[in-house]
């Protein structure tokens, strides 16, 4: 058997180069038989498909799409939903598979780029697959992907990890939705919903921050800025999902300076990677360079910042640019900040309209 499934990971070994070139064959097929009905004929969509097609066959990646295509059906029939993690998750290739439910070209808040996903340094590079799962799952998804897979041939010597960890909030879905025998749509959700979320969002704040407190693994100052940026999350009375999105790509973001929420009014203040590098772009900024800012600059430490700096300047960038450069320190996707939020709002639409069974 080519799969083994631990608490937190999938290993699995390398298909040889001919059985990966029909499971090339294979997704591509899938995705134009799904490609119609959810974008006709988009000529920006096909375009986005033939160039994540490309990428994929140049990564070599096709055989981890079938994978995450195996555990999101299983997931589906036992009624529990994924979270796909990181800059994939914004993928067309991903969605036209229906392994995720947010479309890369009308995700409703921000415009998302291919290359963003598949590119560094000038160069295809291999994204990562890593996906939370309801742990009820689990324990079908090795025999699932080893009767799958059965007839692919394998690098005995070479392996592959999925980091597959588990997700509370997809298992509580999954019960919940068996209990109502209701899935919710994302299209019934409103700002009351929003609302519920936000505030979800910091009361899980706030007990981490007490955590960590408690764990004497935070200094009093962090700790009280913290409180009262959580404090300020609950003083929120009216959102709609594109700010949703960005308190919470905001949340999880992390900047030198202590958070609040004036500043997400701000033109020159970004908290999702596609917000800086499309403004980057309309600077002059080229793509490569672009792409080496967001993915390596944002996070590298004060010492090796400079470098980053230096090239903004040479791109004669504005001064408001380099002063939140070097005020940042991380920043999420905006595909895998709305992928958690799906499951998020889903949540708390049980919450409030099956109030008895939630609890």
């Amino acid at each position: 058997m080519n799969f083994t499934i631990t608490n937190n990971e999938l290993f699995f070994r390398k298909a040889r180069p001919e059985y990966l070139l029909k499971l090339e064959e294979k997704i591509s097929k899938m995705c134009y038989e799904n490609f119609e009905p959810k974008y006709g004929q988009s000529e920006q969509a096909k375009k986005r498909l033939e160039v994540e097609l490309r990428y994929m066959r140049e990564s070599g990646s096709a055989y981890h799409f079938a994978i995450l295509k195996v555990i999101s059906d299983l997931s589906t029939e036992e009624g529990y939903p994924i979270v796909v993690e990181g800059c994939i998750s914004g993928s067309i290739i991903l969605y036209l598979l229906e392994v995720v439910n947010v479309d890369p070209l009308n995700n409703g808040v921000i415009k998302t780029f291919p290359e963003m996903i598949w590119e560094d340094d000038s160069q295809i590079v291999f994204p990562c697959f890593d996906t939370e799962i309801a742990e009820p799952v689990r324990s079908k998804i090795k025999k699932r992907l080893n009767d799958k897979f059965s007839n692919i041939e394998c690098d005995k010597n070479l392996y592959f990890r999925i980091f597959l960890p588990r997700n509370e909030t997809c298992s509580m879905i999954g019960k919940l939705r068996k209990a109502t025998n209701i899935k919710s749509k994302p299209e019934n959700y409103s700002g009351e919903i929003y609302l519920e979320a936000i505030k979800k969002i910091s009361e899980d704040n706030l007990s981490a921050l007490d955590d960590m407190r408690a764990e004497k693994n935070i200094n009093e100052e962090a700790y009280l800025k913290g409180c009262d940026f959580a404090n300020e999350l609950k003083k929120v009375n009216s959102c709609d999902f594109t700010a949703l999105t960005r308190i919470y790509g905001y949340n999880h973001a992390s900047f030198n300076s202590a958070k609040s929420l004036h500043k997400l009014k701000s033109n020159n203040f970004y908290v999702l990677r596609e917000e800086l590098y499309s403004v980057l772009l309309d600077y002059g900024v080229n793509k490569d360079d672009a792409i080496k800012i967001v993915k390596h600059g944002v996070w590298s430490t004060k010492s090796f910042k400079q470098e980053y700096v230096d090239l903004l300047k040479e791109h004669n960038v504005p001064e408001s640019i380099i002063d939140y450069f070097n005020d940042v320190k991380h920043l999420w996707d905006a595909s895998a900040c709305i992928g958690r939020l799906e499951i998020l709002c889903e949540l708390m639409w049980y919450k409030i309209n099956y109030p008895n069974i939630f609890r």
